[in-house]
């Protein structure tokens, strides 16, 4: 009888981990030399924040300083991700809310409906959690090459633009990845909201827990009951 339960049970179970998506709120502190929770031109070699110079100042990696019912992080957490659009802003708000999903909505050139996150940007922004330099020294250009690879990806750079030096190429390290099979299995994007009025922000993207892994934890937790 205990097998027939835990049967029954184990799917139940996991797609309660996979697909409960609680309400996320985000926040930063406001220190001085930000930009709506983008850090604006840090030195040189500085945390990684930096700006994206060719585009007018628009600053690339956000770190927000406490994150509250992310799957994957502790409760007032950092959060460092990118932006997925370009004509939207987190400017002039300290408190957000956002909703884990696939991809931005109501954003980016056209403004309306859902545009599914691209595979290639998803690699990008989990080898940059990971460590990976794609051969960049400087942390600042560095995010900023990230953050200008992303957009282009996502459809989001205007054509007239200068881009970096090293954007094509990691971009074709991104494409070379998902060529060989890389599959974007727990990049996500929230779609944030400001708190204050409920007005739509800048989606960004975030790393949530495998789906795998969950699923053994908790084949291991049943498998534990049923012992007993």
């Amino acid at each position: 009888m205990r097998k027939y339960v835990c049967a029954i049970l184990l799917p139940l179970l996991v797609c309660s981990f996979v697909s409960a998506s609680p309400v996320t709120t985000l926040h930063w502190n406001g220190l001085t030399g930000n930009l709506g929770g983008y850090y604006i031109n840090p030195s040189a070699n500085g945390v990684g924040y930096g700006e994206i110079y060719p585009h007018g100042n628009w600053a690339c990696e956000i770190a927000f300083d406490h994150v509250y019912n992310l799957e994957g992080y502790a409760d007032g957490s950092e959060l460092i991700t990118f932006c997925i659009e370009w004509n939207e802003d987190l400017i002039g708000e300290n408190n957000f809310t956002a909703t884990v999903n696939t991809g931005a909505i109501n954003g980016g050139y056209d403004g309306t409906g859902y545009d599914a996150l691209n595979t290639e940007s998803a690699w990008l922004y989990n080898e940059y959690l990971n460590g990976a330099t794609f051969g960049i020294s400087n942390l600042n250009r560095r995010a900023a090459v990230v953050q200008e690879a992303i957009w282009s990806f996502e459809g989001e750079l205007q054509t007239d633009w200068s881009l970096y030096a090293e954007t094509a190429g990691i971009k074709q390290s991104a494409i070379n990845a998902v060529a060989n099979g890389w599959t974007n299995d727990y990049i996500r994007v929230l779609n944030i909201n400001w708190q204050s009025d409920g007005r739509k922000g800048q989606d960004v993207l975030c790393r949530i827990p495998e789906p795998m892994t969950i699923a053994i934890l908790a084949m291991g937790g049943l498998l534990f009951r049923s012992k007993r």
